[in-house]
């Protein structure tokens, strides 16, 4: 048994606690010390990803940059045209001029 399970125990035996008890301890005293480390420990991490980020070069992201602006082309010319086919089918189903 460590150190900290006997000190939650207060003076207890082992038959006397539950294991849930002994588990809803244990969870609330690492809670307390996790509280203050979670604040500062978010910027360090956050900082320390930041550091793994791979930025592109410019050659790479010019060509990403091409190739987004041909695919939203293409796909607003696919849209626009099956746009034009369903509009011409219902004007010729309901004959609107």
């Amino acid at each position: 048994m460590s150190d900290s399970e006997k000190e939650l125990l207060n003076g207890n035996s082992i038959d006397e606690i539950t294991v849930d008890e002994l588990n809803l301890k244990t969870a609330q005293a690492s809670n307390k010390g996790r509280k203050k480390s979670e604040k500062t420990g978010f910027l360090t991490t956050v900082k320390a990803e930041f550091g793994k980020i791979i930025w592109p070069n410019k050659q790479s992201l010019a060509r990403q940059t091409i190739a987004v602006v041909v695919c939203s082309v293409v796909l607003g010319l696919v849209i626009f045209g099956l746009d034009m086919a369903i509009n011409s089918g219902f004007k010729s189903i309901f004959g609107i001029k």
